[in-house]
């Protein structure tokens, strides 16, 4: 499954990948404490409105039976309708959280706890999810040795703990119990990353669940929602309620079942077809990004590559290149134009190389991994971007001139770009100031470099506070 880290020393996340032994699919791999918080839920969720219960009106006041005759009888009372709201999405999921050790000391009494906190099928199925993802924690030790326990509902009662065939099957039985229509579907998942064992093509054995309400099917992977792996196997619980309630083309971004029918698409999804798709992960919704024309995966290149992202307003895009264990330094460009995010790739050698691609809010440092490409390059190049710091991502920001990092010592260089609201702009060399002209915000000029770094820095207030734009290196 995936695992998004955050590198302290180098301030980027990480993406690694991890799934497991012949069994099922572990849930994800835990972010690092800096990574951010947990994400809202999904755009995709078609929501869960509660019902109110029925209004029960106020029985009439009555007189009492002994009259005084100098008095008249008052008038009856209208009878006053009393609205009795039914509990907030966040009082039943409560409820469940707070059921007591003999509540849930059986698949029955489990279910007989559940039932009365709604008859709203739509509800009970989220709220077996919620309660599911609160009590069992994934068996990574089971894992690590290839000793999968028994996915028996009871078993994993008892035991709170499993993998992915018993999150799934007591899923089952409690939906059951509560008079869903549900089934245990069993197929792939897709990690796109170092696998223990029992993995093929398609991906490693995993189990999840289809369950029937409001007239047609959902999908939902409780293993998936609970939390996830670190590196030593440890279960850290973390809630996500985006794998309740998947669309069904989403889902099959890295969910593959054995039965074609639990696709629930029109015209199926064929294997090679869902192999060539681009790894989408659960923030790329999050943060509402969009590939525009994703080529197929693995994507096929000479040694240049370009993608475009939309990407909303106040959220940014940061990449890591990898080849095997290496990063790829100063190999990807971001730029902005409106709502859309240019990725210019620029590879070093032919060869095999892995693209992760994070988004964070801009009030963020870090990110959370969105989707992640495979890519074979038959050629490679010698020069690389300069250092941008993101600042290329900010809307307008143009950099025409030079546009790679390498530039030669004691020859001229020409600089032109276009920074929105610049007011002044200068390159630092060592000691050295070299001014830049500017007009309207574009800073320009034709300098002699010394060797060493070049930093374009940029004023863009009315004080005298300048930032780090780009950097160079001269030689």
């Amino acid at each position: 499954m995936k695992r998004i880290l955050v590198d302290r020393g180098k301030g980027r996340a990480l993406a690694i990948g991890f799934c497991f032994l012949a069994g099922c699919a572990a849930p994800p791999v835990a972010r690092h404490s800096e990574a951010i918080a947990t994400p809202a839920p999904r755009q995709h969720s078609t929501g869960w409105n509660y019902k109110q219960l029925p209004v029960t009106p106020t029985p009439p006041a009555t007189s009492s039976p002994r009259q005084v005759a100098e008095t008249p009888r008052p008038a009856p009372r209208r009878a006053v309708a009393r609205r009795v709201m039914a509990p907030s999405a966040a009082e039943l999921e409560q409820r469940v959280l707070g059921l007591s050790p003999e509540q849930e000391s059986s698949v029955t009494s489990l279910a007989a706890a559940l039932a009365p906190l709604s008859s709203d099928p739509a509800v009970r199925a989220r709220l077996i999810y919620r309660w599911i993802a609160d009590r069992i924690s994934y068996d990574g030790a089971a894992l690590q040795r290839n000793q999968l326990p028994d996915p028996a509902p009871e078993v994993t009662l008892a035991r709170r703990t499993a993998v992915c065939g018993g999150y799934a099957y007591l899923y089952t039985a409690l939906a059951e119990k509560l008079g869903l229509e549900v089934c245990t579907v069993r197929g792939k998942a897709r990690t796109d990353g170092f696998c223990l064992a029992g993995s093929d093509a398609l991906g490693t054995s995993h189990a999840w669940n289809a369950v029937k309400f409001n007239g047609r099917w959902h999908l939902l992977d409780a293993t998936w929602g609970a939390g996830s792996l670190d590196e030593q196997f440890r279960f850290e619980r973390r809630f996500d309620p985006y794998y309740f309630d998947v669309p069904p083309r989403r889902l099959l971004v890295d969910h593959y079942p054995a039965e074609v029918r639990w696709q629930l698409l029109g015209t199926p999804l064929k294997a090679e077809e869902y192999l060539r798709q681009p790894h989408l992960l659960a923030p790329y919704d999050d943060f509402g990004l969009v590939l525009q024309d994703p080529p197929p995966a693995p994507i096929e290149c000479r040694g240049r590559l370009q993608l475009r992202v939309g990407v909303p307003a106040g959220v940014v895009l940061m990449t890591s290149l990898q080849s095997g264990e290496t990063e790829c330094k100063g190999a990807i460009q971001i730029t902005r134009q409106g709502s859309l995010d240019t990725l210019d790739l620029m590879f070093p050698a032919a060869g095999e190389y892995r693209l992760n691609v994070y988004a964070r809010r801009d009030s963020e440092t870090s990110g959370e991994c969105c989707f992640t490409y495979k890519i074979s390059c038959s050629g490679g190049s010698d020069q690389s971007f300069p250092e941008d710091y993101g600042n290329l991502q900010r809307d307008g920001t143009r950099l025409r001139s030079p546009r790679y990092a390498l530039l030669p010592a004691g020859k001229r260089t020409t600089f032109d770009l276009t920074v929105p609201g610049a007011r002044a702009g200068f390159i630092g060399t060592g000691e050295q100031r070299l001014e830049l002209k500017c007009e309207d915000g574009r800073l320009s000029g034709d300098l002699e470099l010394p060797a060493g770094e070049a930093t374009v820095f940029v004023n863009r207030g009315d004080d005298a506070q300048y930032q780090s734009l780009l950097t160079y290196q001269v030689r």
